[in-house]
């Protein structure tokens, strides 16, 4: 085999991420809405027909939701250490600029 080149598969496999009703038939489907949920990487499905199926379908996992064990003291500190800088900062520039006014 080269390099680089993809073995040959009889069959195309089937990305299970894709499949929204997790293998389960729905029979005498009349439609599909979808709708954008409050989180950026999650969309509501609703399939209706024989039956009603619902579920929610995330591309990239849910990326844009915070752990449980999210450290907020620290990224407290971090924000107002930032912050703190920030003025200080500002405040030397200005004693500085002045202080070039004078020469």
């Amino acid at each position: 085999m080269e390099e680089g080149t993809i073995p040959y598969i009889p069959e195309l496999p089937v990305n299970a991420e894709a499949i929204i009703n997790y293998n389960q038939s729905l029979y005498n489907v009349q439609g599909i809405h979808t709708s954008p949920a409050g989180l950026e990487s999650t969309s509501l499905v609703l399939s209706y027909g024989l039956d009603l199926y619902f579920t929610r379908v995330q591309p990239s996992k849910m990326f844009d939701v915070l752990k449980e064990d999210f450290d907020y003291f620290f990224i407290s500190a971090v924000l107002l250490g930032m912050f703190v800088v920030t003025i200080a900062t500002q405040k030397l520039s200005a004693r500085r600029a002045l202080s070039r006014a004078w020469k």
